[in-house]
């Protein structure tokens, strides 16, 4: 097992007990993307949405097999952009220290997204714990534009927007909807530095279709229960 990243809590250096008394949850997300409340292990957005049929990558292309290690590779890079990503976020990264010629136009790819939309952040890479449900996820980003609080999630590869996106984002959004009552606006940006203008593509997802995106992820959530139920008979 390798390192594992926490994402304490804001009330957690209080001590044990958050505000009003109430017990801190610690997350943590390990290396193998397995979740844990406090040491108990709980289901990731992603592992969600694959009971229900979604999410899955995909190994072909153009009717030709992708190797493993070729999908490997560009995770890898992907994962490296989104670390360049938050940092940018930050306002630390070193430009100089990216040595990958795709690391480093991704990055540029998002910083030209940043400066176009104006976009206010608030937080980047945040590891959360959903209580009702019982999920966990890692959120991209979560900021302002034009004044309202939006969900941002940053996609690189060519390989564009998927159908059950819009549910990933409703499981990322919820937390901030006041229980469902007030969504915010969700936005996938997706990062295309292969393109000579606009080097990104905006996904746009209203508030108005949250409710049933978060029904479908919802249902996923129950497939996976019926799953892990069936194990044990």
């Amino acid at each position: 097992m390798g390192s594992t990243r926490r994402c304490p809590n804001s009330d957690e250096a209080s001590g044990s007990a958050g505000i009003r008394g109430r017990a801190v949850m610690r997350v943590e997300c390990d290396d193998d993307h397995i979740y844990r409340v406090d040491g108990e292990i709980k289901p990731g957005v992603s592992e969600i949405l694959k009971a229900g049929g979604y999410g899955d990558p995909s190994l072909t292309a153009g009717g030709y097999v992708i190797g493993e290690d070729v999908i490997e590779a560009a995770g890898e890079k992907g994962h490296l952009i989104h670390e360049g990503v938050s940092l940018e976020v930050a306002g630390t990264l070193d430009w100089g220290s990216i040595e990958d010629e795709d690391i480093l136009e991704g990055v540029k790819a998002f910083a030209e997204w940043m400066l176009d939309s104006d976009f206010q952040p608030l937080d980047s890479e945040k590891l959360f714990y959903e209580p009702t449900l019982g999920y966990c996820g890692t959120r991209d980003l979560k900021g302002l534009i034009d004044g309202r609080l939006t969900i941002v999630d940053v996609k690189t590869g060519s390989a564009g927007l998927k159908p059950w996106h819009r549910y990933q984002l409703a499981a990322y959004a919820y937390p901030e909807s006041n229980c469902g009552e007030n969504w915010p606006d969700r936005l996938i940006v997706h990062l295309r530095p292969d393109l000579k203008r606009k080097r990104y593509r905006e996904h746009y997802f209203s508030p108005k279709s949250a409710e049933w995106d978060f029904e479908v992820f919802t249902a996923c959530k129950t497939l996976l229960t019926a799953k892990e139920l069936e194990k044990k008979c």
